[in-house]
């Protein structure tokens, strides 16, 4: 899922993630995508981090796709996001602008190239939840 992907690609030591996030941006605590969608970039001025409008206008997609107007393409001092990344968060981009989906996106095993994700072969998990089939059984029969 897109918030697992943020979480390996964007989480490091001094990025997107803990108590002071570059920019102000946390990608990773659950929630993702409410404080997203409609947030004002704190470092270029103008640009929405996801914007209703589509992934084409969201600073996120923008920064992850090539080269920016504003600020450096991310993730920063890291390989690039393969193009199938890249077009998985844009699906969860549309997904969460359009009222139809929530912080998990497509899920990990639906992404093309995602055998080679590390973690890819652990069940997905919503925002640190974890998957259906990872939980025991509800009658105790785990």
């Amino acid at each position: 899922d897109v918030p697992m992907l943020l979480s390996q690609r964007c989480g490091g030591a001094g990025c997107h993630s803990g108590d002071n996030p570059a920019a102000g941006l946390d990608l990773i605590s659950p929630g993702v995508a409410d404080r997203v969608v409609g947030a004002q970039s704190s470092g270029c001025t103008g640009s929405v981090i996801v914007s209703e409008s589509g992934a084409e206008d969201s600073l996120l997609f923008v920064k992850i796709s090539g080269s920016p107007e504003c600020g450096s393409p991310m993730p920063l001092g890291q390989a690039s996001l393969s193009k199938e990344e890249v077009a998985c968060v844009g699906a969860w981009i549309t997904g969460i602008t359009s009222g139809g989906a929530n912080d998990a996106g497509p899920a990990v095993d639906a992404m093309p190239g995602a055998d080679a994700m590390p973690g890819a072969d652990a069940p997905a998990a919503v925002d640190g939840a974890p998957a259906v089939d990872a939980m025991p059984a509800a009658d105790g029969a785990g």
